[in-house]
C-alpha cells in the first residue's frame, strides 16, 4: 500500500466511521495527499452527506477548508471542489449538529400484520 493510499484509508476508517465512498477516498489520495508537502497533518469532519470540513495543520500554520462533492450535469460523474474558509471547527459542529437534528429519522417499515390487513 502507498503512502496516499495509507493516508486515504485512514481518514476513511478512522475518521469517517468507514465510508465507502470511494470517490472520496479517491480524491483524497490523489489531491488532499498532495498537500503534505506543505503540512504536517490533515483532519477531516463530515458535516453532510456531500461536505466536509477540512483542516491542514503545520506547527503554528492551520488552515480550514470545505470539501464539496458535486454531479456533473452532463457526464454524471462526481467531482470535488476544495475552499478555503475563515469558518472554525466550532462553526461546523453546530452546523452539522443543527442538519442531523432536522433530518429525519429512518424508520424500518413494518409490514401489516394479519390484523391490520382485516380492518
Amino acid at each position: 500500500m502507498t503512502a496516499e493510499e495509507r493516508f486515504s484509508s485512514s481518514i476513511m476508517i478512522d475518521f469517517l466511521d468507514n465510508s465507502e465512498d470511494d470517490d472520496l477516498a479517491s480524491y483524497l489520495q490523489d489531491k488532499l495527499y498532495k498537500y503534505s508537502d506543505n503540512y504536517r497533518g490533515a483532519s477531516v469532519l463530515q458535516v453532510t452527506n456531500n461536505l466536509w470540513f477540512v483542516t491542514l495543520q503545520n506547527q503554528n500554520n492551520t488552515k480550514n477548508f470545505l470539501l464539496q462533492k458535486f454531479i456533473d450535469f452532463k457526464s454524471s460523474e462526481y467531482y470535488f471542489k476544495l475552499t478555503e474558509t475563515n469558518l472554525k471547527l466550532s462553526d461546523v459542529i453546530t452546523a452539522a449538529s443543527l442538519y442531523k437534528s432536522t433530518k429525519p429519522e429512518k424508520t424500518p417499515e413494518t409490514p401489516p400484520t394479519q390484523n391490520s390487513e382485516q380492518k
